[in-house]
């Protein structure tokens, strides 16, 4: 991959997080449409939601080390 020796990335996995919110709220909460199939464009909340979990990994990594 053209990422492997670059130490200045952080790759953020949201998969699980939107799941355990779909868990508690509705799909439409989260995303404005079925862009790609069983995900799609997000709505302000799925962007808070992504923006959270960016924040969270660059505490975590560039923070507390």
């Amino acid at each position: 991959s053209i990422f492997d020796n670059d130490s200045r990335i952080i790759f953020v996995d949201n998969e699980l997080s939107f799941k355990e919110a779909l868990k508690k709220s509705s799909y439409k909460d989260y995303f404005m449409d079925m862009f790609a199939g069983d995900f799609g464009h997000c709505s302000p909340l799925g962007n808070r939601l992504i923006a959270q979990n960016a924040a969270k990994a660059i505490i975590k990594e560039y923070f507390k080390k």
